[in-house]
């Protein structure tokens, strides 16, 4: 395991550089130029999996329309994750040896506000079913100054409510012989074979943009790595208004490219991502906002993960997944402001599917409180459920062509909520904490229920304005 003295150490600089910030002079009130300080802290229960992800964002606006913003983030990841491998010595266990792995993917955290989409990132597992995206794909949404939507997509590992949604794994072969999850009612008791692992990230976003007339161009690199995954990103975008600026259309295409290096002797190998997306927002009326967002995307490549393995004809195999996959997403948001209240509501669904066989659905519902002139809470609940991936069961018998075994592709549901409170002393500082708690659990009745984590995530920020 990492030791807490390296595990800390990047937080406690970052809250340095910004006590020194405090104390520096400032140039005006609300200027153009900003920084944003962020801290991630993920735990799922037992300590199997422990995250911690600070990150930086300095963001700076010229007087003839131009947006710099730069981000970067580093990460802490430690723990166990199951292999794949049915348990031992439960009633679902078979008598398999057990694998040795030596590296494994990371979690995913649910995520605290948004994507391209405005919503969670379940699809965009690479090394099996890690979230990890690129800062680039952010480019597409006009997100404010520092959303958590760019924190977690740096973050890469796993972001906090919805229970990351399956890499969705492949479809059976022509006549592939995939044998659907044993029938017997998902126990307990078993050993879960699980997997030690440590490893760290880095990652960065250059974000451009440029307002002219009524539109506002956009560009934005991404590059992230890690001891065996590298990943570079570019997107353009075009925000568009209309109607007097209560209209705005946003368009934009990103893509990924990917270089998978299994740390267990496999063979190097890549990964390539394209996305389109679509959108508008709509002011309805004084204190009504509507956003929707359409999203198109495909990803060739390895999709397996390498760490990953399964039960086949009584014995342990590698996973094997398609290497494409098609996705369609279609995001909705709507924003209310209560007067009575002082207060505002913002729920919002994202519908996800792909070509694995995958649906998911995230509800959203968030409200916005404000208590005097310095304080905001802001409570939140988020719902998820997905359906299983054509090619998951616990175990498989003949010749499946395409096969997975890793829980993220079973059919499941999560509830996650928290809350955040934010305080601003005066107009050039921003503090912020969210607690979130979310669970995740099974509903095929034969997934064992050891497989699904449940988790605590630590959220403290704060944003500089110059």
């Amino acid at each position: 395991m990492i030791s807490n003295r390296s595990r800390y150490r990047v937080v406690l600089l970052s809250f340095m550089v910004a006590g020194l910030m405090l104390t520096a002079s400032p140039r005006r009130a609300r200027a153009e130029t900003l920084v944003d300080l962020k801290t991630l802290y993920y735990i799922e229960d037992g300590n199997r999996i422990e995250v911690i992800a600070p990150m930086a964002a300095f963001q700076t606006e010229t007087g003839d329309g131009l947006t710099i913003r730069l981000e970067g983030i580093y990460n802490s990841i430690s723990g166990a994750t199951p292999t794949g491998a049915p348990l031992v010595g439960g009633t679902k266990s078979a008598s398999v040896a057990p694998v040795v792995i030596v590296k494994k993917p990371k979690p995913v955290i649910p995520d605290d506000g948004g994507d391209d989409d405005g919503g969670e990132d379940q699809e965009e597992n690479d090394k099996g079913n890690r979230v990890r995206r690129p800062a680039t794909i952010n480019a597409l949404s006009s997100h404010s100054p520092v959303s958590a939507q760019a924190f977690n997509s740096l973050s890469g590992a796993t972001p906090p409510v919805p229970p990351v949604p399956p890499t969705p794994t492949p479809t059976p072969g022509k006549k592939g012989t995939t044998v659907p999850a044993a029938t017997t009612p998902a126990s307990t008791g078993g050993k879960l074979p699980v997997a030690n692992f440590e490893d760290t990230r880095e990652a960065a976003t250059l974000d451009l943009s440029y307002r002219t007339g009524r539109h506002t161009p956009g560009i934005a690199l991404s590059y992230s790595q890690e001891s065996d995954y590298l990943s570079r990103g570019v997107a353009l975008k075009d925000a568009i208004d209309f109607n007097k600026k209560n209209t705005t259309l946003l368009v934009g295409v990103a893509g990924t490219f990917d270089d998978v290096r299994p740390a267990n002797g496999l063979p190097d190998d890549t990964k390539t991502t394209y996305d389109l997306m679509v959108g508008v927002t709509q002011v309805l009326d004084p204190l009504t906002l509507l956003t929707i967002n359409g999203t198109i995307g495909r990803t060739e490549g390895f999709l397996s993960d390498p760490y990953k393995v399964v039960e086949m004809n009584g014995a342990l195999a590698q996973e094997k997944r398609p290497d494409s996959r098609d996705k369609q997403i279609l995001f909705g948001s709507l924003v209310r402001y209560v007067e009575a209240l002082d207060g505002s509501l913002e729920s919002s669904y994202r519908f996800y599917n792909d070509s694995f066989g995958v649906q998911a659905h995230t509800l959203t519902l968030a409200w916005y409180q404000k208590l005097g002139p310095q304080w905001m809470v802001r409570p939140l609940l988020r719902y998820y459920t997905q359906s299983e991936a054509d090619f998951y069961a616990v175990r498989f018998t003949g010749s499946p062509h395409y096969y997975s075994s890793d829980y993220r592709n079973s059919q499941m549901s999560s509830l996650g909520g928290g809350l955040k409170v934010i305080w601003t002393p005066n107009s050039r500082i921003s503090l912020d904490v969210a607690y979130e708690r979310y669970e995740q659990w099974g509903l095929d009745n034969v997934t064992p229920d050891e497989l699904y984590p449940s988790a605590n995530i630590i959220m403290v920020g704060l944003r500089l304005w110059f």
